[in-house]
Order: C-alpha cells, then structure tokens, then sequence
C-alpha cells in the first residue's frame, strides 16, 4: 500500500521526541513527487512514533534514512535538492526517539548510539527539523549525565571550568606540540598587515573592506564580544576555557567529521606536503566521538598515530554550549551590497548568511592555498598559525586548478616547496605573512589566496559572510 502524502499528520505537542507536523507533512508530499517509497517510509516512521509503535518506527526510518543517504551521496552536494536533507534529518530524529523508547533506553550504548544519529541529521540535514533535533540532542545529553561515565557532563553545566580551577581542571590550554623541522616563522619580508586596536565599524569598512585590505585586529574577540559580565571576552578565552577536559565534557559524546592523513605525494602538485586536507591522494574523513578526537590530538602530540583535523565543520550550529562560548564580531554585520541592488528578498538573505565554522587540530595541520569567495575573520581562540597571503591580482602566478570542484584552490599546496619547473611564474610573487597569536582576529577577504599552518595544538573559528 502506497502511503499517501495528501493525508493530513496529525498535530501533536513539539517536545522532544516530536517534529512539527505542518512541516513534516509539507516535506512528505514534496518529497512523495520524487521518490514515493522514501515519501512513503518517512511517513509511516513518523506515524509509528506518534502511536508509540517503536518497533515499527525504527524499522521504516532506516528505510527513509537509507534512501536519503543514498541520495545525498551521489553526485555533488550542491546538486541534491533540499528536501532530501529534510527527509534525511527527519528520518533521523524519528528513528532516535524510537531507539530511545524502548526497555533498553537507559542503557549507554543506546543513547550514544541515539545521540550519533541525531548529530548526523544535524550535519547532513537542512534547517527545518534543526530546532527538534537540538531538543531531543539536549534530553540524550541529560540521560547520559544521569547515566555516568564521562563526556557530556556539560551539557548539563557541569563542564564549566572557572579561570581559577583551571589548574584542578586541567591544563589552561590545550598542549603545545614538538616544534617544526625547521619551524616556519613569518618571514615579513615583502608586505605586512597592519594591525588594529578594535577599529571603529566605519574606519574597518572604509579601509579594509571597501578596499580589498586584509587587517589584524587586536582585542576583536575580546572587546567586541560584547558580553555582559564577562571582563575576559569571549567564554571560551577565560572562564570556559577551551581545554581538552573542557571540551570533553562539554560534547565529547558529540560525532563529528574529521580528516585523516599521512605525508604523500599529493596528485598533480610536485610537492610532499603534510596530506590531511583535502587534495591530498590518501586524504579520508571519518565520523567520531569528539571524544575520541581528543585523544588523537593527544597521541598526535606525542607523535603517534595519523593526524586528524576537524576543519571547516558547523560546530557551533551542532553544539550549541559551544556556541554560547564565543560571540560574533560586529564587523560580521557590515556589507559592501546595497540591499535595492539584490534581485529580491531571497538574494539578499542569501548575500547576508553568516557561517560559523571550527578548525581544530595538532601542530602541522594545514589548509593548502586557496582563496575564499567571502569576507572571513579567522579568530585565534587557542594556540597559533602561521598564515601566508597573496592578492588575487597575482592569481595568474598562483596556478588554479582548472574549474570545477577544486578550482578555489591553488595545485601550489606549499609556497615554501613549489617547483619552479612546474611552477615558473610563481617565483618573486609578493605575499603578506604573519603569525596569528592566540587572541588575535586576521580579517581576510574575498578573494585572497592563502595558506595555513598550526604550529602548535590550535583551535581557530572563521566568520564567513558576504
């Protein structure tokens, strides 16, 4: 029996372990024009767990959630159409909630395995089901703290570690690495950024912005976060300081996406370069507990196992204790568009999207040349980097690779190791180098080609608007 997607879904009360039923119902019809049996599971999931027929639930969200994934993993992200991420974050929250409802719901193994879920339908999932997978998030967080055992404890406040525990807590920081063979050190020989001590909006906007001019503020994160009481800026700077015990027990349950690498020959560059990025010939993603991610920026320090780099990931949308850790910098609100000049209100929205993203990994990891199509501020929260910078009028010297997937990246991965053979033009391109301290905000725009190393354990956090 084909189900029937012009059904009306019931109403129920939004909690935890419900969707809203407009929302779902307008998913399911869209999504029935496309794939019926996938319409078809995903509404019968979603009829099971409002009948607390979980057995029936688990069973027909994996099937929705399996026709989902399939989708999404074929062909190029950007080609698959929303609603199938809907669908699939759907699909996860109904099969959750019914992993969780049943006897074996106190037990660990079930939660975690719950909670892995509920972070792949935020991560692979669109906004409309964003809200009820972060309640049902919060109740796996509180049934785990009720069941003991590590990570997580600060989901319920409890990770919280004041300045002045810090020692009790944990070291203040997380820990430095063995030193680089040699160390690259910023080499400021042809231009320099300048640095500013928190600019006005309008001085940032006129002489930087306007004019393509990459700028170091000093003291952005720390006198523009703008929080009440807080006299150390941001949280995660002073009184929820990002230590590896911190971060463990604020969402060391947590899946995240990290990349994994060795040292190679990387594809059609001339160079052996560290390879845990993602043009690399034996680069590999994996999900894993952040847990789990923390020991291996432990044993990566010690110089053991593969690096591992969680880079470029939504964290603060996934994790929202962690967000509440840092702030967005006023500059984020200040645009070169002219809102009359966007087609309509749809563009506009488009043009004024921030995006939050995490980089945290060991010494030595690196993000090969390239160039971003937005405004960024990259916010130094711990550790530091060394970051190298060409203007996009030397484009041509920078050697992009052709268009297509990777065409915003240069087939230089290391300036320092490019081969003059292969790479004739390169040779005498000027460049702005500096090392970003643990405190200091480097604003870098559109446009601008550059390369990045930690030169020791870092966590860094980019603001990307347009």
């Amino acid at each position: 029996m084909v189900y029937s997607a012009s059904r009306r879904v019931k109403p129920r009360k939004e909690d935890a372990s419900t969707l809203d039923a407009v929302v779902l119902e307008a998913v399911v019809a869209e999504l029935d024009a496309t794939d019926r049996a996938a319409a078809g599971a995903l509404g019968r999931a979603s009829d099971a767990v409002g009948a607390a027929d979980w057995r029936a639930a688990a069973e027909h969200s994996a099937v929705a959630q399996e026709l989902a994934w399939k989708v999404l993993h074929t062909g190029h992200w950007t080609e698959v159409a929303p609603v199938w991420r809907a669908a699939y974050a759907a699909a996860c929250h109904c099969a959750a909630v019914a992993c969780t409802s049943v006897d074996a719901a106190s037990e660990r193994e079930v939660l975690l395995g719950a909670l892995r879920t509920v972070d792949l339908g935020l991560m692979l999932g669109d906004t409309r089901f964003r809200a009820a997978l972060l309640r049902l998030a919060r109740r796996l967080e509180t049934l785990l703290s009720a069941a003991g055992g590590g990570g997580g404890e600060g989901a319920s406040g409890e990770g919280v570690v004041p300045a002045r525990a810090a020692a009790v807590a944990g070291p203040s920081r997380l820990p430095s690495g063995r030193s680089l063979e040699p160390a690259r050190e910023a080499t400021r020989i042809a231009l320099a950024a300048p640095r500013l001590n928190r600019p006005s909006l309008a001085y940032f906007f006129n002489e930087h912005m306007s004019q393509s001019q990459p700028a170091l503020l000093e003291g952005a994160t720390s006198g523009l976060a703008l929080l009440e009481g807080a006299i150390d800026g941001w949280p995660s700077m002073g009184a929820r300081r990002w230590t590896l015990p911190y971060l463990r027990r604020a969402a060391g349950h947590r899946t995240v996406p990290v990349e994994l690498g060795e040292r190679c020959l990387s594809l059609d560059c001339h160079q052996a370069v560290p390879s845990e990025h993602y043009l690399s010939l034996d680069f590999d993603e994996q999900l894993v507990r952040l847990s789990d991610f923390v020991d291996q920026l432990e044993r990566a320090e010690e110089g053991g196992g593969r690096r591992a780099y969680l880079a470029q990931h939504a964290l603060f949308d996934q994790v929202p204790q962690l967000r509440d850790d840092i702030a967005v910098p006023d500059y984020c609100s200040l645009s070169l568009e002219e809102e009359d000049e966007a087609e309509g209100e749809a563009e506009v929205a488009v043009a004024g999207e921030l995006r939050i993203n995490a980089w945290l990994g060991p010494k030595g990891t690196v993000s090969p040349l390239h160039y971003d199509r937005y405004h960024n501020l990259l916010a130094q929260v711990v550790g530091s980097k060394y970051v190298r910078l060409y203007s996009p009028l030397h484009s041509d010297r920078l050697y992009p690779h052709p268009p297509g997937l990777h065409e915003v990246s240069s087939r230089i991965l290391d300036p320092d190791q490019a081969d003059e053979a292969a790479f004739p033009l390169f040779d005498g391109t000027p460049f702005i180098d500096l090392l970003l301290r643990e405190g200091e905000t480097l604003y870098i725009p559109p446009r601008w080609w550059h390369f990045v190393e930690a030169r020791e354990t870092s966590f860094s956090v980019s603001f990307w608007w347009s």
